[in-house]
């Protein structure tokens, strides 16, 4: 992978998704500036869940925004694929966490899904001020916490400083979906000549 860094916009085989997710996700030492891929609907919703169901997700969510901007259709590739797609949107949260932050949180979040229904301040015992800090019910299961949550208590973790307002951390994924000044919005557009998106080639043939 780019050593500076890099975006990426993929079609890739659904069958190789979480291949791609984790040679895009796993390492924090990855450069990677944003991506933009068509996955299976399935996959992209699990993905961008709010509260990511493993320990894994868990490691990605907290430190990239990841959402699901638009269900694509089989009708829109050739040939149609069995399955729905959908549009997966992956950008850095702000603000970024402090080295010393992930270091802590990433060997306590894989014990912590092992037994998801516990209460989080069992799963992370000695954590209890910080939890609240990031805005976690202690006594919630660690199900229910939330990848912004993780975002906040790694900061914490990690001695940086929270925005006073939570939808900051959300203002590094609006500049990386902006839309540079000039550049028109060819979607818009087609849409309002009644033209139909073009069709991609289907995942499942290639």
């Amino acid at each position: 992978l780019p050593r500076r860094p890099f975006l990426v916009v993929a079609n890739p085989p659904f069958s190789l998704t979480m291949t791609l997710a984790r040679r895009l996700l796993a390492q924090p030492a990855t450069p990677l500036a944003g991506a933009e891929l068509i996955v299976q609907h399935e996959a992209a919703r699990w993905l961008a869940a709010p509260r990511p169901r493993d320990a894994e997700t868990a490691w990605w969510a907290t430190r990239f925004e990841i959402r699901l901007r638009r269900v694509i259709s089989p009708a829109s590739f050739t040939p149609p694929p069995r399955v729905t797609a959908a549009w997966l949107s992956i950008c850095p949260r702000e603000p970024r966490i402090p080295a010393s932050g992930l270091s802590q949180l990433r060997p306590l979040l894989q014990p912590a899904y092992r037994r998801p229904a516990n209460r989080t301040d069992a799963a992370l015992a000695g954590y209890r001020r910080e939890l609240r800090r990031a805005g976690l019910d202690p006594a919630a299961p660690v199900a229910a916490v939330t990848a912004s949550q993780w975002h906040r208590l790694a900061i914490i973790l990690g001695g940086g400083m929270l925005p006073a307002d939570p939808s900051l951390t959300a203002a590094g994924c609006r500049r990386h979906h902006a839309r540079p000044s000039g550049v028109p919005d060819l979607a818009a557009d087609d849409a309002a000549r009644g033209l139909r998106p073009t069709r991609r080639r289907s995942p499942r043939s290639r």
